[in-house]
């Protein structure tokens, strides 16, 4: 938002529900909590390294860059 403006960061958001959506289940709960900070909650996940594997997909599916107005953007 503060670069690029609020369309910008609007579409940014888009862009991430839109990789991290088809990482989760419908009983898991993806959300917003502050202006860069982000949640997930996910129920009923094991023990184990299930939850760090889980994580790691999350994570993995941010770090190719976001093409937003025109411009490659890479989150953290």
């Amino acid at each position: 938002n503060d670069t690029l403006g609020h369309a910008a960061g609007d579409d940014l958001l888009r862009q991430v529900v839109r990789r991290v959506g088809p990482h989760l289940r419908a009983s898991d709960i993806f959300g917003r909590i502050g202006s860069d900070e982000f949640a997930v909650i996910v129920p009923d996940l094991g023990t184990g390294q299930e939850p760090a594997n889980v994580a790691r997909k999350l994570v993995d599916t941010l770090v190719a860059p976001f093409r937003i107005s025109g411009q490659d953007v890479f989150i953290g």
